[in-house]
């Protein structure tokens, strides 16, 4: 995600985050389309699964950063 914070311009504020979805070891990729979405969910329904999501935040002018990832 610093990758996004070296590409902007100036003294911006940077907020990135993106999911993933685990399931018997293997990350799911993104649903393909609205076709995509049924499918994945009927694969989920009753497994036990992990979701994370991780974000990111820096404000450029001062450097502060923070990055954290959440996992339920």
């Amino acid at each position: 995600m610093t990758r996004v914070a070296e590409r902007s311009k100036g003294d911006e504020i940077v907020i990135a985050a993106d999911t993933i979805v685990v399931l018997e070891g293997n990350i799911l990729g993104k649903p393909d389309g609205e076709t995509g979405v049924l499918p994945m969910l009927l694969k989920l329904n009753g497994k036990e699964h992990q979701v994370i999501t991780s974000f990111f935040v820096m404000d450029k002018q001062t450097g502060y950063q923070v990055q954290q990832e959440v996992t339920t």
